[in-house]
């Protein structure tokens, strides 16, 4: 506080004194306007105006004697006080001013306009709080309140745009009260959850039509909701029945999942449909639609009564029906040198681990960062002039990490560091179709295959790659079990 009180005190003693050395002192003996400080000197005494300005000369005090000089010595001291006060001042109250909270202050529609038109989320979930506190407190007019929620309605359908749990906050809390407007609760529940439908470009008689739900992190605040999604799915407009469907239940109503968004999280959901049914022995090789309708039914808290609200989803994708004969199509090579950089970024240096028991076993893992282009590789270990190849990895273009562990035994074991190689292999991504244990893969990992029209053509060679010493008794013997189930 001492500060601020002395800042303030030298500002005062500043101004004082610039103030009397600007005002300065007259000298001199000749008439002078008391308004404008013109020299009045040999004009008639009884001059009604003053030349310069204009003002009246006949009142009284409209002229004094001498001519102002400013006074340099106190001008110089104040400004030399004034200029450290001043900054001091602001050094002190900046802290304070900061830590005002000047929302509380600002009218409730100040509020709204700026958090519709601040870019800083900070700055929109500080405003949000504030509308928030005078929601409780009914500081807010019910106009005021259904057009903010139509505004946080809007920012909720935009998926651009990140979501801040407080808006649906405010939107919760408003219901509570019943202040919304008619329908703006139901939109917010149907708004929360978004879904996007994936299929496989390509299937064939003998494996089954590939397609993915996914769904985004939901928009909401504290609100708990169960889900109630329902899907009906058609080949082509040909029903699909439930025994081709492969993860069809055996009794109740055809349903998804049921899921409570309590945390705002997503989920990806797979399934495949059995396209050799004898109920579409009528489909002909060559491009179909996979039509799919999803009803999404929003349940009370405690899943009774009839649904709060309801969203359905229609959508057609496209896909194409194989022949017997016909091969799955390789994906095609991208030579883009200009990808480089990216692919390089997004590969982290591998991790390669040589077993304290069994010193010809290695392990080596390669992480990915999230990618937005489809990568296929076969791994090689590269090491005293001999090289091994240790198996092949499809990785494709996702917003998720991704890993592989490759395990072998080098024999002999080379000296020193290894390098690792990662060279284009396209037939890497197709290779699930032609294996007969395709179907033991994790569904996400089949879609992502199947996803892969083109990989990247480029190689990677991480050199000189020091193996560290872990005990990989487990990965060992997982290897050899595989070795023998494949003998």
């Amino acid at each position: 506080m001492m500060p601020v009180v002395a800042s303030f005190a030298g500002c005062l003693i500043g101004v004082g004194l610039i103030w009397f050395g600007w005002r300065g002192k007259r000298v001199g003996d000749h008439p002078v306007c008391r308004r404008c400080d013109f020299d009045l000197f040999g004009l008639p005494d009884r001059h009604p105006a003053c030349p310069e300005c204009g003002a009246h000369l006949s009142r009284n005090s409209a002229i004094a004697t001498g001519r102002r000089r400013r006074r340099p010595v106190p001008l110089a001291i104040g400004v030399s006080i004034l200029t450290p006060a001043a900054v001091g001042a602001v050094l002190a109250l900046t802290p304070i001013a900061r830590g005002f909270d000047w929302d509380r202050y600002k009218p409730a529609s100040w509020l709204a306009r700026e958090w519709e038109a601040s870019p800083v989320p900070a700055r929109r979930r500080a405003v949000m709080i504030e509308l928030l506190r005078r929601l409780e407190k009914g500081g807010l007019s019910d106009d005021l309140v259904r057009q903010s929620v139509e505004r946080i309605l809007l920012r909720q359908a935009n998926r651009n745009v990140v979501w801040d749990w407080v808006d649906g906050g405010f939107v919760e809390r408003a219901h509570a009260r019943g202040a919304l407007g008619a329908g703006q609760w139901e939109r917010y529940l149907c708004g929360a959850v978004d879904y996007r439908l994936e299929v496989a470009g390509n299937a064939k008689g003998d494996t089954g039509l590939l397609w993915r739900l996914a769904s985004n992190h939901c928009r909401l605040g504290e609100h708990t909701a169960p889900l109630r999604t329902r899907v009906e799915l058609a080949l082509s407009g040909i029903r699909v029945p439930r025994a081709a469907d492969a993860h069809a239940p055996e009794s109740g109503p055809t349903l998804v999942k049921d899921y409570m968004y309590t945390d705002g999280s997503g989920y990806v959901w797979e399934r495949g449909v059995d396209v050799s049914d004898p109920g579409f022995v009528s489909l002909r090789p060559g491009h179909q639609t996979l039509d799919v309708t999803l009803t999404v039914d929003v349940l009370n808290r405690d899943g009774s009564g009839p649904p709060v609200a309801t969203k359905v989803i229609r959508q057609s994708l496209p896909w194409r029906l194989l022949g017997k004969d016909e091969a799955m199509p390789m994906p095609l090579l991208r030579p883009d040198e200009g990808l480089r950089a990216a692919v390089t970024a997004a590969i982290i240096p591998p991790k390669v681990a040589r077993d304290v028991h069994d010193r010809s076993f290695v392990l080596v893992a390669i992480h990915l960062r999230p990618r937005a282009v489809n990568l296929a590789f076969d791994v090689h270990v590269r090491g005293g002039g001999r090289t091994w190849r240790l198996g092949a990895a499809t990785f494709p273009a996702s917003p998720r990490p991704s890993y592989a562990v490759f395990c072998a035994n080098l024999q002999p074991f080379p000296d020193g560091p290894l390098d690792v190689v990662l060279s284009p292999n396209p037939e890497a991504a197709r290779r699930p179709w032609d294996q007969d244990d395709w179907d033991i893969r994790e569904a996400h990992e089949r879609m992502g295959y199947l996803s892969v029209a083109d990989v990247w053509d480029g190689e990677i060679a991480f050199t000189s790659v020091p193996p560290v010493d872990e005990d990989l008794t487990g990965w060992r013997e997982q290897a050899r079990s595989a070795s023998s189930a494949q003998k």
